[in-house]
């Protein structure tokens, strides 16, 4: 009963979460860019998690290939959902989708404690299209879930490049 009772919740979370995503990019942080598309400021879901995002592979048409590592003694969620950031003109700017209409499906995976996951392959063709050279850093929201209703927000990043005209500038988002 208590599995049944955390998988509504996370399936009430991500739908909200993928009601927030349509229709402009967000920060995987549920926060509004500003105008400028640039990192808003604010509450920030916290860094710390013990979960690191590894990059394994990049093809710059398509997408990335992640692994999520689990240093901790807590199982955590994840979903479809994630962020692309470029830095350009000295400052990180959210990646524009190229469509519209869109949002990502409202699944939950779980990160066992003391795992690593499966590779996970990010598409972005579809939201982005191929992506321009440069340095870029992913996020992606996780989830550690005490009870249904209790829980925090950790957000996990990881740098990668595309070759091209790279760009060197600030420090990350």
């Amino acid at each position: 009963m208590f599995a049944l009772e955390i998988a509504i919740l996370l399936i009430i979370v991500m739908l909200t979460a993928c009601d927030e995503a349509r229709g402009e990019a967000t920060p995987t942080n549920g926060l509004v860019a500003d105008s400028d598309g640039t990192q808003p400021s604010g509450q920030l879901p916290k860094t710390d998690s013990g979960v690191k995002m590894i990059v394994n592979s990049v093809i710059p048409r398509e997408g990335i290939t992640i692994t999520l590592e689990n240093k901790t003694a807590s199982e955590f969620t994840y979903g479809s959902d994630f962020t692309l950031y470029l830095n350009g003109n000295d400052s990180w700017e959210t990646v524009q989708p190229i469509i519209d209409d869109w949002g990502f499906d409202s699944i939950g995976y779980d990160i066992a404690p003391q795992s690593t996951t499966d590779e996970i392959f990010i598409d972005w063709s579809w939201l982005y299209g191929e992506l321009p050279g440069g340095n870029y850093i992913i996020k992606k929201e996780i989830l550690l879930v005490r009870s249904p209703g209790d829980y925090d927000k950790y957000l996990v990043e990881a740098e990668f490049s595309i070759p091209g005209n790279i760009n060197t500038g600030p420090t990350r988002p």
